[in-house]
């Protein structure tokens, strides 16, 4: 259900979403995370990834990203992840180069990171405003 309802949200021509469901561990490093979460993105936008060993690899990366998209913002889209403590960390580090928001159970404490509940009666609504906003 969810996936669906990701399909329907629409951004703005200036902006690319992309939507990433991420199977992860507690243990995993920021680097190992790092590369993953790179991997996925390109992997979205239907682009060869280039070499990520670390959090500075992937921001690099991310500005080229929106540099060849030709696009002014790149959102991402976090569902069906667990939000451990260096995955929330990376997404606070990447928060100045794209706008990131997390559908989860649990509330995240972070300024740069919106979280929405999944089980939310309007999510789609919530959603799309908060895409509008940030356009």
């Amino acid at each position: 259900m969810l996936p669906e309802l990701l399909k329907q949200l629409t951004v703005s021509d200036r902006s690319d979403l992309i939507s990433l469901s991420l199977t992860l561990s507690e243990q995993q490093s920021e680097s190992t995370i790092a590369k993953r979460v790179g991997n996925r993105i390109f992997s979205q936008v239907n682009e060869v990834p280039p070499s990520i060993e670390d959090i500075g690899d992937l921001e690099q990366a991310l500005f080229q990203l929106r540099h060849t998209l030709e696009k002014q913002e790149l959102i991402v889209l976090l569902y069906n992840t667990e939000p451990y403590p260096n995955l929330v960390s990376l997404c606070n580090q990447l928060a100045d180069i794209v706008a990131i928001a997390w559908i989860c159970e649990s509330p995240i404490e972070s300024i740069s990171i919106r979280t929405f509940h999944p089980d939310s009666d309007n999510l789609h609504t919530a959603l799309q405003t908060w895409l509008q906003e940030i356009a």
